[in-house]
């Protein structure tokens, strides 16, 4: 945006007013192609992602985790960021490792721990 400011700016016989009216279609059209999406609760959009997932035809679409029950699951990891959680020696770290592990065979795995 601001390089389309300045771009417009520099040409010969701009006219403030044009310039604000250009800034303000570019304004008007970055907002009306936002989708509107109202908040709903983590829960039931997990519960609603792994029951599409559970129905999906062709088996496994995500790389294999080495966990059966948990491929199972969540039809494997696709790539991005994921978040373990949970209550301090409850095994997060040998769950993290143990899927890295089987993981790094198809995908770039980066491990890290937060503190």
């Amino acid at each position: 945006m601001g390089l389309m400011i300045a771009q417009e700016a520099e040409k010969d016989n701009v006219s403030v007013n044009d310039l604000l009216d250009k800034v303000q279609q570019r304004v008007n059209a970055m907002t009306t192609s936002f989708e509107q999406v109202k908040p709903e609760r983590l829960a039931t959009i997990i519960n609603r992602e792994l029951a599409e997932r559970s129905t999906r035809e062709g088996g496994m679409m995500g790389v294999p985790t080495g966990l059966h029950l948990w491929d199972k699951a969540i039809g494997g990891l696709y790539t991005g960021v994921h978040v373990i959680a949970a209550r301090p020696a409850m095994g997060k770290t040998a769950f993290a490792v143990s899927i890295a592990v089987n993981a790094c065979r198809e995908l770039p795995v980066c491990f890290g721990v937060a503190k």
